[in-house]
């Protein structure tokens, strides 16, 4: 973390964690924003049955709730731990 110029406040830098959980919080807004879509304007289209009774409701989310905890399963795998900086005590 460096310091701003004023020396009051350290400026964060956003960190590789950061930018992969945001990127995987945009794919998932991006199949609730389908979902939303759908609902609003062609609410009859989820009613459709696609398999054994089941409408395209259920199985989009279903769908979403996989959908998250597979995102969040890639983030655990991908995300790294900050590095730390060494303290005087982790030198003696």
């Amino acid at each position: 973390m460096s310091e701003s110029p004023l020396g009051k406040k350290p400026i964060r830098h956003r960190s590789t964690n950061q930018n992969l959980g945001l990127v995987l919080f945009a794919v998932y807004c991006l199949f609730y924003f389908g979902f939303i879509v759908v609902t609003v304007y062609d609410y009859t289209l989820l009613s459709t049955e696609l398999f054994a009774g089941v409408n395209l409701a259920v199985i989009y989310g279903i769908g979403l709730i996989l959908l998250a905890i597979l995102l969040a399963v890639i983030y655990a795998f991908l995300a790294r731990p900050d590095p730390q900086e060494p303290t005087e005590a982790a030198e003696i």
